[in-house]
């Protein structure tokens, strides 16, 4: 949600996390979630966006590894391009 750039995007060079949107969204979640979130919740909020991200470039990978059977491919080696853009979105923190 917070990179620049589409999905597709074979240039790894532009990828980067916007941190305004990713503010933005983190306010907006925890404006409606404030009567239930715990703390516990609030402090873990930066380590589950680092775990699902690190998650999902492990599943884009292994589809990679596998003949791309699971997820769309727009190209040939998307599904390998997909973690390192998932991990560059990372930098920011």
């Amino acid at each position: 949600m917070t990179n620049p750039v589409a999905e597709e995007e074979k240039n790894t060079s532009s990828v980067t996390m916007r941190r305004d949107i990713l503010e933005s969204i983190a306010k907006g979640y925890l404006s409606e979630l404030k009567h239930v979130i715990t703390e516990i919740d609030i402090d873990n909020m930066v380590y589950g966006a680092e775990l699902i991200t690190n998650e999902q470039a492990n599943r884009f990978l292994t589809d990679y590894f596998n003949g791309d059977v699971y997820y769309y491919t727009a190209y040939n080696i998307h599904n390998l391009v997909r973690p390192e853009i998932s991990f560059l979105c990372l930098r920011v923190f």
